[in-house]
């Protein structure tokens, strides 16, 4: 029983080192979950609707 101890004294301490190393401050931040009405997404969006839709329009101005 005492050697199950000292062996899970010895892997918390390695977790404990590494997870210092890699800058854990004891701390975990949580990103929110971002909005997905953004108004970069909005502007993507349009952009994306308006340009073939502003082609197409071109295209028949210049048939007629």
């Amino acid at each position: 029983m005492g050697n199950l101890f000292i062996k899970s004294l010895d892997r918390a301490e390695n977790v404990y080192r590494s997870m210092e190393s890699r800058g854990f401050d004891g701390n975990f931040y949580i990103m929110e979950k971002e909005n997905a009405k953004g108004s970069l997404n909005i502007a993507l969006l349009l952009i994306f609707i308006l340009t073939p839709a502003s082609i197409k329009v071109i295209e028949l101005i210049n048939v007629i």
